[in-house]
């Protein structure tokens, strides 16, 4: 069981993730984040490259969070396995869930904020955590996070 939130605070820029997981060490495996870059949870059968390589084509060839990933995902042949939520520094949002994660698994898709979980028992888990996000932007981002 994992379950993340990937966000975005316009008022100052900043970006986060916060995850729950059955895992040791997820702090290691999960969350990538790069001021003025993005902000990813990568989960699910996690593959530490799908964080890096996004990144570093986002800072390399200034693409925007979105086309970095699906850059990325497309050349990665466990994507079925992988689920990933993503903002960018510009307050891009993007979510995969492959089609192999263990059920229940999908995303949730706010205006500045990604969802996600798998091995779940239902959607209420990653919806809620993006409605809280998404209602509370006067909240500083760690306690939207945590929220």
């Amino acid at each position: 069981m994992t379950f993340s939130i990937t966000g975005y605070d316009a008022r100052n820029g900043m970006m986060g993730v916060a995850v729950a997981t059955r895992y040791w060490a997820v702090g290691a495996r999960v969350p990538y984040v790069s001021a003025g870059l993005a902000a990813l949870a990568v989960q699910a059968y996690a593959q530490p490259y799908l964080g890096y390589d996004t990144l570093r084509l986002m800072r390399e060839h200034g693409l925007s969070g979105p086309e970095a990933l699906k850059q990325v995902l497309a050349a990665d042949p466990g994507r079925d396995w992988r689920q990933v939520g993503l903002v960018d520094c510009h307050g891009n949002c993007y979510g995969y869930t492959g089609s192999e994660t263990a059920p229940w698994s999908g995303h949730a898709l706010g205006a500045s904020s990604v969802g996600a979980g798998n091995m779940l028992v239902g959607e209420e888990t990653v919806t809620a955590m993006v409605e809280l996000f998404e209602a509370h932007p006067e909240l500083d981002l760690p306690e939207r996070l945590m929220a």
